[in-house]
Order: C-alpha cells, then structure tokens, then sequence
C-alpha cells in the first residue's frame, strides 16, 4: 500500500484529527507529539512500514497478530477482491460455493474428516460458539454421563475434563 506523498500541511491536519478522535489500543489518547506520540505511517511493504518523514520501521506487533503475512501482499488482495465481486457473504439458509469447498477442505486436515466446520470471525466468537455446542451437547447426553461443568473455587481454565465422550474448559468456574 502506498499513500501519496503527504505534505506538511496534511500530515498536520491528520495529526490533529487523530488527537481528537483517534482511540488507540494501549496507549494514551490524543498523544501525537514528535517525542512520544503515535506517528503517521503513509507506506507499509511486507514486515516494513514507513512514517510520513520517510523513516522505515519494522512492524513487529501488526506482523505478529494481524498481518503476519505482512503488508502490501497483491496476490492476498487480489483472491479477496475476487471473492468480494463474486458472493462475498452468503445470506441465512444459503451457502457459497468457496465456503462449502473450504469447510471440506478444512475437516479433510482434521483428525476426522467426517467433521463439520462453523465459520467465525475471531476468537472470542470461536469460543463463545464452543462453549454453546458444548451445552448442546451436555444436554442431548443422558443424565450422569457428563458434567461438564466444575465446581465453585475454580478458575479460569484449570478444569479439564477429559471424557471419551467430551473434552472442555470451564470458563468461570461456577454451576450453572
């Protein structure tokens, strides 16, 4: 990606706006200054990204938990732009055809390829969704079989149970 060559007098304007309305993640709001404040990046190319002075910077953090494929990537872009003009979200009661060929794709790696796969956005969903398919399927079990959930004085994931029927984490430690 490559922004056009900013001038001072815009580089200035963004600042200014990203100090009065710009959040960032950990760290304090409203901080553009030169000495500590957040700095504008007009260019990022693989693991690079470069501030509007021109200086390079390895991205580290981006790289490590959003775009570890690094920046700039044409051939990433371009498969999603196809994918975005051809069915870029399959509306309730349908299904894409690239979802139906990545779900078998995905439960043909997995340790049982008889596997369904439940598409999400992130991990806090991914989780969310587990735990309700877990009660799902504590609840369709006969009574006794399993309890999946541990007692009071637990915390957070130090409770495993392994079952031959269920394997989960408790999250809170509590009986519902």
């Amino acid at each position: 990606m490559t922004t056009a060559k900013l001038t001072g007098e815009q580089i200035e304007d963004i600042k200014q706006m990203a100090a009065d309305h710009f959040w960032p993640h950990a760290r304090p709001a409203g901080d553009m200054s030169d000495e500590t404040g957040l700095k504008v990046v007009t260019d990022a190319q693989g693991v690079w990204v470069t501030d509007a002075s021109g200086k390079r910077y390895i991205d580290t953090m981006s790289s490590l938990w959003l775009v570890n494929i690094g920046h700039g990537r044409k051939e990433i872009a371009d498969a999603v732009h196809a994918q975005m003009t051809d069915i870029s979200f399959s509306p309730s009661g349908t299904v894409a055809p690239a979802t139906a060929q990545l779900a078998a794709r995905v439960a043909e790696m997995s340790p049982d390829p008889d596997s369904r796969v439940y598409f999400v956005s992130g991990g806090s969903e991914a989780v969310e969704t587990a735990l309700k398919m877990a009660k799902i399927l504590a609840d369709e079990l006969p009574e006794g079989v399993v309890n999946i959930l541990p007692g009071r004085g637990h915390t957070v994931g130090n409770y495993l149970i392994n079952h031959p029927q269920v394997d989960m984490i408790s999250l809170t430690g509590d009986v519902a």
